[in-house]
C-alpha cells in the first residue's frame, strides 16, 4: 500500500526549557511526538535563531521507529544570553513526504540561556607577522602569524 500522506506533528518538546553555560556547556534534549499512518516517520528537524542571530540546526533520526524520538544537543560555553526561538521546522516520512511546522508551533519551541553569555562576536586585537621583513631569494623562509583575539569572556593568543 502507497503512503500517500506526510506525517503529523503531534508535539515538540525541549528540556530543559532554561539553561546556563556560564561554568560548561548545557545538554539540551529534544523530543518528537509524530505520526505517519504509512512508511513511518523519518526524522524532524528544528533550526533555532539565537539572540546574536545565528542559526542551530537540529535533527532528530526516527529512521521509521516508533514516536517519540529525542536527540541531545551541547550548547557550547558562553553561548547568547538570552531566548532561542524555533525559526523553522519540518517532519518527514520514509518515502519523503513532509509536513512543515507552522508559526503557531514554532512559538511553542524555544528555551533560555540564563548564564553570562558572549556579548558578541569575536573582536580580532592584532595580527603580527614574525620577522616582519622577509627574503625569499635564497629559499623559503618560515613566517609566523601572531593572532590576538577576544570575546567579552576570553582574550586568546
Amino acid at each position: 500500500m502507497a503512503d500517500p500522506l506526510p506525517p503529523r506533528r503531534a508535539r515538540v518538546t525541549i528540556h530543559p526549557q532554561e539553561c546556563s553555560t556560564a561554568s560548561s556547556v548545557a545538554q539540551l534534549m529534544l523530543t518528537w511526538e509524530a505520526t505517519d499512518g504509512g512508511s513511518g516517520v523519518n526524522q524532524g528537524y528544528v533550526a533555532f535563531q539565537s539572540p546574536g542571530g545565528f542559526t542551530i540546526g537540529w535533527n532528530t533520526a526516527f529512521s521509521g521507529r516508533p514516536s517519540p524520538q529525542s536527540s541531545t544537543y551541547n550548547l557550547a560555553q558562553y553561548s547568547y544570553q538570552g531566548q532561542y526561538n524555533a525559526s523553522s521546522g519540518y517532519c518527514s516520512d520514509t518515502t519523503g513526504k513532509t509536513t512543515y511546522l507552522t508559526p503557531a508551533q514554532l512559538a511553542s519551541i524555544y528555551f533560555i540561556q540564563t548564564g553570562v553569555g558572549s556579548a558578541g562576536p569575536p573582536t580580532i586585537n592584532s595580527v603580527a607577522l614574525i620577522p616582519r621583513v622577509i627574503n625569499t631569494s635564497a629559499g623559503p623562509v618560515t613566517v609566523q602569524v601572531a593572532v590576538n583575539v577576544s570575546t567579552s569572556q576570553t582574550s586568546l593568543n
